[in-house]
């Protein structure tokens, strides 16, 4: 028999279950270092599973910080790079992002001007009501001063309310801020970054009390916050849809929503061949021109795949790629963007795929080369998994590489890989066809003189 002996103290002799070690009886004595262990772990054990609600596992958050997998291959794009919204770039405030701060305080100051002095006292008395529900919203455990916590949620959402009153207000002319476009577009960026957010709860409670107890539909904040990126008729679809904060919000406007009855039933991931390939196999790329589609409903038939056109620059791919980590966090939301970009990514592996693209208006490449809009896609889909359940576009897929097996488009692009390559090949080919039409045509007259003469 084996012994496993404990080395000091008082001890408490089991025998371990002769099935789980080969066959062999095994004698396990417990001593008091063994004890003194256990309550250790089990102390630890206490600490770390008595916080389930300050968690990033729970369901009730919807702002998180970017994964590291996402963040290494395009750490700028989460990043807010003039104004910090949230707990998350807070520290930012003291240094690089320090004069928006000024900018925050004087908008406090300017709606509680048109309000009224007593305003403040309601909007504090609303936020500290809100406060634990918004807690639960971020991933990471929060600094417990419920103070701090407060004032930043008022100055954030004020700001961003504020923001948006001013932008849209012929009368804010010595408003620095509304007359600076460079700088409006920063700042509308930076509110869409996956890790500058504030629960839109907030943003919806606030602007019912700064715009005289109001109550405002879904609607009516989205077109306030959003009204360069949404079709109304898009949203009034989508009022039962709970909107987590301002990057949840933009991705239920009419540039990210699928029409469900357009998609396919989600199957495994179907890679299909890049553009220039497709369309050697006689495959035809048309862009969709109807302004009101979202980028995401694209289309096959006949050989022809209709895809909306898209503009790609740099504060669109910031856009696309927080939208993604937003999707990668979040269980409940469909991943729709992470098909979409996982699909032109396999249409585009070369600059020369790039330029049929844009050639036929689905692409407007606002980047830089063709070999630029390649890196954009490649570093996009980069540690990316598409799962089954969330590839809509996988009966498309299907159907596209059905028709490339066809008979004709795969001697088609045969004919165009091998004979067709260039203009001169194509020229040199014609010119062979034409010789050895003349040639047959000399031997038939040869053979049949007859018919040469008409006689």
């Amino acid at each position: 028999m084996e012994d496993l002996t404990s080395p000091q103290g008082s001890v408490e002799e089991i025998e371990v279950d002769p099935s789980l070690s080969n066959g062999a009886s095994v004698t396990v004595e417990i001593g008091d270092l063994d004890r003194e262990r256990a309550t250790s772990i089990k102390e630890r054990l206490r600490i770390e599973l008595g916080r389930p609600k300050e968690s990033s596992t729970r369901f009730s958050c919807s702002i998180y910080r970017v994964p590291h997998f996402l963040r290494q291959y395009n750490e700028k794009v989460y990043d807010p790079q003039v104004v910090s919204i949230g707990p998350f770039h807070y520290e930012k405030r003291k240094n690089q992002l320090r004069d928006m701060e000024e900018h925050k305080w004087r908008y406090l100051q300017d709606i509680i001007s048109r309000n009224g002095e007593g305003s403040l006292e309601t909007y504090l008395a609303v936020l500290y009501k809100l406060e634990e529900k918004a807690r639960k919203c971020y991933s990471e455990v929060i600094p417990p001063d419920s103070n701090f916590f407060v004032e930043m949620m008022l100055l954030d959402a004020c700001f961003i309310i504020e923001y948006c009153r001013k932008r849209d207000s012929p009368k804010c002319e010595d408003d620095s801020i509304s007359q600076l476009g460079w700088l409006q577009d920063a700042i509308f960026f930076d509110f869409l970054m996956l890790e500058n957010q504030i629960p839109f709860f907030i943003l919806h409670h606030l602007s019912d009390l700064i715009d005289g107890c109001r109550p405002h539909s879904l609607l009516e904040i989205a077109t306030f916050l959003l009204k360069d990126c949404i079709v109304k008729e898009k949203l009034e679809h989508s009022s039962d849809i709970q909107i987590q904060h301002l990057l949840h919000l933009m991705l239920h406007t009419n540039l990210f929503v699928i029409t469900e009855e357009k998609s396919s039933k989600p199957t495994a991931f179907q890679k299909i061949p890049c553009a220039s390939k497709l369309k050697d196999a006689g495959i035809k790329f048309r862009r969709d021109r109807d302004d009101s589609s979202s980028i995401l409903d694209i289309k096959f038939q006949e050989g022809v795949i209709e895809i909306p056109s898209m503009e790609f620059w740099d504060k669109s791919s910031l856009a696309v790629l927080n939208l993604i980590a937003f999707e990668q966090c979040y269980c409940p939301c469909k991943k729709h963007i992470t098909a979409y970009i996982a699909f032109m990514n396999s249409l585009i592996s070369t600059g020369k795929d790039v330029e049929i693209l844009c050639r036929e208006g689905i692409i407007a490449n606002w980047i830089g080369s063709d070999g630029d809009v390649v890196s954009l896609f490649n570093n996009m889909v980069r540690e990316l998994t598409v799962r089954e359940e969330d590839f809509y576009l996988s009966g498309f897929c299907m159907e596209i590489n059905k028709y490339c097996e066809g008979t004709w488009p795969k001697m088609r692009a045969t004919l165009v890989h091998n004979y067709f390559r260039n203009r001169w090949a194509i020229i040199s080919f014609f010119a062979a066809l034409f010789l050895l039409l003349l040639t047959m045509t000399q031997t038939f007259f040869s053979s049949f003189p007859k018919f040469a003469y008409g006689g």
